[in-house]
């Protein structure tokens, strides 16, 4: 249990002084300190092992030999021609081996890339040709919505990163069940843009209904996104302008969730789901309302086809709590779901926007938007559809590194919107422009819809659904700087360190464009393409956008438009492709007490005796100097052994977790394993805003409630992680109870 500073001191053990003297004396021999020293020469690189990664993936190195490492190098990889690839994550394990990991970009040239270490004194090693970059498997993009009725114009834009011309085959999927096949070549770092109703005619029947299935035949990575254009007439009459755009789905799934969705006067709210397989597909649709209540419908989806569902003949009308819904959508077959949304948002702004659906809840979503300036007004809206409460915090992170945050309950099977302006304000400056993180202590759905009078003059939406991890690229297959459009990049960086980040617009006449940036830690920035790219009517102000970073970040993409008359905006999260959470929910039928939350540092814990020297401690874990933090015994800190009154193996000591383990009924917790059940289990912990995660024991409990935070870990925990006290990190149980503690 953890003890804080001032208040009383659990008693240790007895232990008899020789032993004490014993320990000290003899430990160092043992286990000599840390060195801590500069380097006097540059550092040298002998092995890495994986020594291969497939472009899209993340690997994970587990073993960077050498010698002469100092502090925390900054490592990557290079090759001439090709844009640098930064390792995240970095930890010094030993002055001769470092953890890592490289996030590798998708179109990146395979073959041998060298190998490059740098210390903090600039002094740099390389082993030439030290990693192997190999083809990784072509992607497939699923989209459920898409028309050519009168009133609809639907496009595809497909991105090539790679270095070789994509060989491409757009298949459209009809409302009556008839398929029909496009194919197109993209040169190397180029787009390319479709427009369907020239394959598929134009019309006012379900034959002009499609969805849409993007392949590459010759193992290209693209990527692919549908801007779509309307003047849509509701169902009471009028004419609602405006304009959406969605990265498609990478796979087909049973399980689809969406936060947002409303039957209000004013808002007409569909479902478009795809079956893309050769069976029929019977998917119940079920609505969790804001007032609490649910309720449900089942929708029979033919093979190779795609079905469109107004809720609103299930809901009904009302102004209301209870007519605000999240929704999940269930399959008997793997399908994909999309929900567009039309409005007149209070009678003067129309437009529309679209999600595609998130294929599981999440406990963290990161946005990169957000504005509380005249004329945008944002909201999140949250979906909880577990069966008991969750707790969600919001925080906004500001240009200038500040922040502010929000909390709100949100009880089982049911939906919470939040207005950011009721925390932040109004003002027309660059302190209330704004990137959220969302953390609850249970898995949830995260939207944030927007609507906007931007200029003065051009009304609409934008919806997204939020980004489970950050990543060190980010990829998005739309963007023109044509007149009527006014597109911006906007880049949040939610971790501790400064990251610098490579814009490439890759565009429509093959010609590539390069500029970068700089953005603060726990920040955001905005970038204007039109500032780099200039305006022009031709292929040439069509663009596709590459963002690497060497510092985990999310990135969105907003455009404001007239598309011919119909004004508008979309906002779209890019694609980036590498990390997914891993463990498990339970383990042996037992949940953890929270799957996310703020994290405390916790103290050093005894090795040898209840009040060991921070001296012997130190030595026999090999502490880190970075980790040497003040919090041994008698640095003022330290329980004792913790809760289990015994000294733990020295490599659960260094990677240990502790939570309010339900092994007691302290603080009115449910009891459900015994305290022995809980000793030395282990846990992925995971921090986002990084993309680190380390394995790590249960050898301790805490913190206490008041302390808002839902776990603590070890100092050498946190240094992995690259995490800070009320950081938001995710807890899941390792899957394999074997898995090495550590660095992962």
């Amino acid at each position: 249990m953890k003890r804080t500073r001032g208040g009383a001191a659990r008693r240790p053990p007895r232990a008899h002084v020789l032993m004490l003297a014993l320990a000290i004396a003899l430990v160092p021999l043992a286990f000599p300190l840390p060195a801590v020293a500069a380097a006097a020469g540059p550092p040298v690189v002998t092995a890495i092992d994986p020594s291969t990664g497939a472009s899209g993936s993340s690997i994970n190195v587990g073993n960077l030999a050498g010698s002469g490492f100092s502090g925390t190098p900054a490592v990557w990889l290079h090759r001439t021609g090709e844009e640098s690839i930064s390792a995240t994550g970095v930890v010094p394990v030993s002055t001769d081996r470092l953890t890592c990991s490289f996030a590798i970009p998708l179109g990146a040239s395979a073959g041998p890339w060298d190998l490059s270490v740098r210390n903090p004194d600039g002094q740099t090693g390389t082993l030439p040709g030290g990693f192997t970059v190999t083809r990784g498997a072509s992607r497939n993009w699923f989209f459920a919505e898409g028309t050519a009725r009168p009133g609809f114009d639907t496009y595809l834009t497909v991105q090539n990163p790679g270095g070789e011309t994509a060989a491409v085959t757009l298949t459209y999927l009809t409302g009556t069940g008839r398929t029909k096949n496009q194919k197109i070549h993209i040169a190397p770092s180029s787009r390319a843009t479709v427009h369907p109703a020239d394959v598929l005619g134009t019309g006012n029947s379900a034959a002009h209904d499609f969805s849409t299935v993007v392949t590459c035949s010759n193992g290209q990575q693209v990527v692919a996104e549908r801007p779509m254009y309307f003047d849509y007439s509701p169902l009471g009459g009028g004419s609602w302008t405006g304009g959406s755009a969605v990265l498609g789905a990478e796979a087909a799934g049973k399980d689809w969730y969406f936060a947002e969705g409303t039957v209000r006067p004013g808002f007409d709210t569909y479902f478009c789901i795809l079956n893309p397989y050769g069976r029929q597909a019977v998917v119940t649709l079920t609505y969790m309302k804001g007032d609490g209540a649910s309720t449900s419908e089942r929708v029979p989806v033919a093979p190779y086809s795609r079905a469109t569902v107004m809720p609103r003949a299930k809901l009904g009308t009302g102004d209301d709590a209870a007519h605000d819904f999240s929704t999940k959508a269930t399959s008997s077959r793997d399908v994909v779901v999309e929900r567009p949304m039309y409005f007149d948002y209070h009678g003067a702004w129309t437009g529309g926007h679209d999600v595609m659906g998130a294929a599981a809840p999440s406990s963290v979503f990161y946005f990169s938007e957000g504005t509380v300036r005249p004329g945008f007004e944002p909201y999140f809206c949250i979906q909880n559809p577990s069966g008991v409460p969750a707790d969600v915090t919001l925080k906004y992170l500001k240009a200038d590194g500040s922040s502010d945050t929000d909390r709100v309950a949100v009880p089982p099977r049911s939906r919470a919107t939040v207005n950011p302006r009721d925390r932040l304000g109004t003002g027309d400056d660059t302190l209330h422009d704004f990137s959220t993180v969302v953390m609850s202590d249970r898995e949830i759905v995260a939207e944030r819809p927007m609507y906007f009078l931007y200029g003065g003059a051009w009304t609409g939406g934008t919806d997204v659904m939020g980004a489970t991890w950050s990543s060190t690229s980010f990829y998005f297959a739309e963007g023109t700087t044509r007149p009527g459009f006014v597109p911006y990049l906007t880049v949040q960086n939610p971790g501790g360190a400064q990251a610098n980040v490579s814009v490439t617009y890759m565009r429509g006449d093959g010609a590539t464009v390069r500029d970068r940036l700089s953005v603060g830690p726990n920040s955001r920035t905005t970038v204007c393409p039109a500032d780099k790219l200039g305006a022009g009517g031709s292929a040439a102000s069509d663009f596709s956008t590459v963002i690497v970073s060497d510092q985990p970040v999310v990135a969105e993409r907003p455009m404001y438009f007239d598309y011919r008359g119909w004004t508008g905006g979309s906002c779209a999260i890019g694609y980036g492709p590498y990390n997914v959470t891993a463990g498990a929910q339970e383990l042996e039928g037992v949940p953890l007490p929270a799957y996310s939350g703020k994290v405390g540092r916790e103290q050093h814990l005894c090795l040898t005796t209840g009040r060991e020297p921070a001296a012997t401690h130190y030595a026999i874990s090999r502490t880190p100097p970075e980790a040497q933090n003040g919090m041994a015994w008698e640095e003022g800190g330290g329980s004792g052994f913790g809760a289990w009154g015994k000294a733990a193996p020295v490599e659960d000591e260094r990677f240990y977790v502790c939570m309010r383990w339900n092994y007691t009924d302290l603080h009115g917790q449910a009891v459900l394993a015994s305290k022995d059940w809980y000793y030395r289990k282990r846990l992925i912990v995971m921090n986002p805003a990084t993309g680190r995660r380390v394995c790590a024991s249960i050898i301790e409990y805490g913190p206490a409630p008041w302390t808002d935070r839902v776990s603590g870990l070890s100092p050498e925990a946190m240094l992995v992680l690259g995490a800070d006290t009320d950081d938001g990190l995710v807890y899941r149980w390792a899957q394999d109870q074997s898995t090495p503690l550590g660095p992962i």
